[in-house]
């Protein structure tokens, strides 16, 4: 493990910033890990510090040896930690006036965080900022949204709206003092940045920049949207629903969770898994707006009983 200390680098010292990186140092993550550390350092006018935190048994040792010989790199390895713990790990060891994060596989657009801080050194009551980015899909940039200065006062509507998560992991700059650990020791195991992006709207004041700050490379795992990625959202859904939400947001939350329940109880009848696909299916109609799955009940009952016809005459 390597440390490495915090000096005055230029006249702007004002405006450091400490990156976190939450990585399971893979070897076929090594391109993306040296890409996204070289888009930090890719910033002009920024002094940053990298805090990377490896985590999980797949590390791969010759990545770990090459981060830690790293100048202005901090490494911290956890063989016995998931990804939220390491995202709270990299939260602690902040020291600086700023802090971001940065997936292992995303990057920032070069010399555009200086206007995310900018924005915080101008205005104090700003406990955060968040710039624009770009989606790379198919060889290919898309903007992720048209305007974000639109969402500042719709910081919730905007968030239960399709495709309304403004809070991407790459997509903010935090003041530290404004943001402390204890947003990072609840997090939600899938759908993280929304789950921080409803608390966060809820308690804090939010800054809303046009700037192309970040790209988002979606790969193959990111993409990935099979069972455990249903649940999880399923679970994470169910966290914000018991926030602190206005009654409108809440509602909304609600028919999400029931359009979410919908898509499990289907993957469950698909493999066969009558009991929980029925269960998933009652929960999804909790909410007025699932009384449209009110059929899927029949179904249900047909696989079932169809299942019980082919296993009694020994097929």
């Amino acid at each position: 493990m390597k440390k490495f200390n915090l000096k005055e680098k230029s006249e702007l010292d004002n405006y450091i910033l400490s990156v976190i990186i939450a990585t399971s140092a893979r070897k076929e993550r090594e391109k993306s890990i040296l890409q996204a550390i070289k888009s930090i350092r890719a910033q002009e006018d920024v002094s940053s510090t990298i805090i990377i935190v490896a985590n999980g048994q797949s590390c791969a040792p010759d990545i770990l040896n090459k981060l830690c010989n790293m100048e202005g790199v901090e490494l911290y390895y956890f063989p016995d930690k998931d990804f939220p713990t390491s995202l709270l790990i990299g939260r602690q060891k902040v020291r600086t006036p700023y802090f971001s994060f940065l997936d292992d596989d995303d990057e920032y657009i070069s010399d555009t965080l200086k206007e995310i801080i900018f924005s915080l050194e101008q205005d104090k009551n700003l406990d955060l900022v968040v710039g624009n980015g770009v989606r790379f899909i198919n060889n290919a940039d898309r903007i992720r949204f048209p305007s974000i200065k639109k969402f500042k006062g719709n910081e919730l509507k905007t968030l239960v709206s399709p495709g309304g998560n403004w809070l991407a992991s790459c997509a903010a700059i935090y003041r530290t003092s404004s943001i402390g650990e204890v947003y990072f020791t609840d997090f939600a195991r899938y759908c993280e940045w929304t789950y921080l992006a409803f608390k966060l709207s809820l308690e804090k004041n939010i800054g809303f920049i046009d700037v192309i700050s970040y790209r988002i490379h979606d790969s193959q795992e990111s993409l990935s949207k099979g069972l455990n990625y249903q649940i999880g959202q399923f679970e994470a859904l169910k966290k914000i629903y018991n926030l602190n939400l206005p009654s409108s947001i809440r509602t909304k939350v609600l028919n999400k969770i029931s359009d979410q329940a919908h898509s499990i109880s289907g993957l469950k009848l698909n493999t066969g898994n009558f009991g929980e696909s029925w269960h998933y299916h009652v929960i999804s109609l909790r909410s007025f707006s699932g009384i449209r799955y009110l059929l899927y009940t029949r179904k249900i009952l047909i696989a079932f009983f169809k299942d019980i016809i082919w296993n009694k005459n020994g097929n």
